[in-house]
């Protein structure tokens, strides 16, 4: 008997940054007297800044409180760290936090001359950068609004990137079994992806999908293309296929369950083109990313901007697209894919159009103006992975525009840069022709999450 999956709730994504604290000090420097006043200071900014805070039991003087401080850290769930450096200190205290934790970690100076912390922080990072491992650092007073910035965007940082290490990514349709220089089922490529990134890929066939879907009823599928109506638009597709297409939503959910997935990649060609195109939108809309043309590390950016995102009073879904045609005199570079996005990013329901296509159907709307997007792109292999990151905007399209990029997903987008020299740029440094669009701007917090994963980007 099939499972019943109707009590499966839409998936939310929580951002919940939770941050260790602590001072470092050495009684014999000048300025050691005011290290607990620091503790508390930073401690109240981080923590009216929307930190959820962990602050160390103690200021570490020694061996014995920075191991006390670690151990209480290993049970308190921070996924980052910021070390606040009173005054110089032995840097094996450091090592301590650095080997014991392995965080993302923040390490911060202080603005005190006599106190040498600016160079106990410059000498301790250049330690790090000598043995390859990621940091970032700020000087200022606790009160500070640029460090504390800094101190929230490390923090969603750590928190994203915990969260991309427990991530199960679902490779979904038919592969051979590849093997040219080794005897392995999958691909060197996947391992290495899985090392840089933390994200577990399973592999799974379609036919975990269509099985479950011919198993559902037909009154079970008009019931869910009811409660779906309002983010479906005009349906120009048969009366077949839109059923088809809410089985396949139900099939996609029960393997998402089955499995405990945060993301699903399926193959798109030869066999399975529009299978998953309005599941994806649909599912979209409720914070999973379905991908549908096989993309795994652009599905895997999606999840990253999708957590990023999370807590900000903006959708929790991201545009998968391609290069369309650029325009250098009206300044807009334009952007079009078949279609599988959420419909929240179009003017409106009435203005979404399900087409037929292939095995399945395409989501054809145009992008609606947005002030500030973010734009991602992922490219690489072999560990050495860049990433483009790049902020925009998106502009109105009219229905002339819309019919010469073949009434599909079309988004009309605005760069810093002119479109040219955007292309020009993509294409000498390898950017793939997929890239994705996000509601707001995390282009600074991508930077950071890119650094501490020791990718390198691309900005514009």
């Amino acid at each position: 008997m099939r499972k019943d999956i109707d009590a499966v709730p839409e998936r939310e994504i929580i951002m919940a940054p939770k941050m260790g604290l602590v001072v470092l000090v050495s009684r014999y420097e000048l300025g050691g007297d005011r290290c607990d006043d620091l503790l508390a200071a930073t401690a109240k900014s981080l923590t009216e800044a929307g930190i959820d805070l962990v602050v160390g039991q103690r200021v570490v003087e020694n061996v014995g409180d920075a191991l006390a401080v670690c151990d209480q850290f290993k049970n308190s769930g921070i996924t980052s760290l910021a070390i606040v450096d009173a005054t110089w200190q032995s840097d094996s205290l450091k090592y301590l936090f650095a080997r014991e934790l392995g965080l993302p970690t923040l390490y911060w100076a202080t603005p005190y001359p006599e106190t040498l912390s600016m160079a106990c922080v410059q000498h301790f990072t250049s330690i790090l950068k000598i043995q390859d491992i990621p940091y970032q650092y700020v000087y200022g007073l606790p009160t500070d609004n640029a460090a504390v910035r800094k101190a929230v965007l490390v923090a969603k940082a750590g928190h994203i990137i915990s969260t991309l290490a427990n991530a199960r990514v679902a490779f979904v349709g038919p592969r051979n079994y590849w093997r040219i220089a080794g005897a392995m089922d999958m691909v060197n490529e996947e391992w290495e992806f899985s090392k840089k990134f933390g994200a577990t890929i399973v592999h799974l066939e379609m036919e975990e999908i269509t099985d479950f879907a011919e198993g559902v009823a037909d009154d079970e599928a008009r019931s869910v293309l009811q409660d779906l109506a309002s983010r479906t638009g005009k349906v120009n597709a048969s009366d077949e296929t839109l059923l088809w297409s809410a089985k396949v939503y139900l099939g996609t959910k029960a393997i998402v369950e089955k499995y405990n997935l945060d993301v699903v990649v399926g193959e798109c060609y030869p066999r399975y083109s529009g299978l998953l195109n309005l599941a994806a939108s649909w599912l979209g809309d409720e914070g999973l990313v379905v991908e549908t043309e096989g993309d795994l590390g652009n599905a895997v950016v999606q999840h990253i901007l999708n957590t990023a995102a999370s807590g900000d009073e903006v959708a929790i879904a991201s545009i998968l697209g391609e290069t369309g045609s650029f325009d250098d005199e009206n300044d807009q570079l334009n952007f079009a894919h078949e279609g599988s996005t959420a419909t929240v990013y179009a003017e409106g329901v009435n203005e979404v159009r399900v087409e037929q296509m292939g095995d399945g159907t395409q989501v054809c709307f145009t992008v609606k103006p947005l002030k500030k997007v973010t734009v991602c792109s992922l490219a690489g292999a072999a560990g050495n992975y860049k990433m483009l990151v790049a902020n925009a905007s998106t502009l109105e399209a009219s229905q002339e525009e819309w019919d010469a990029a073949g009434i599909r997903l079309y988004a009309k987008l605005r760069f810093s840069e002119k479109p040219s020299k955007v292309v020009d740029t993509m294409v000498r440094e390898g950017i793939g022709h997929h890239w994705l669009i996000k509601e707001g701007d995390y282009a600074e917090l991508m930077q950071v999450v890119c650094d501490y994963l020791q990718v390198s980007t691309l900005r514009m």
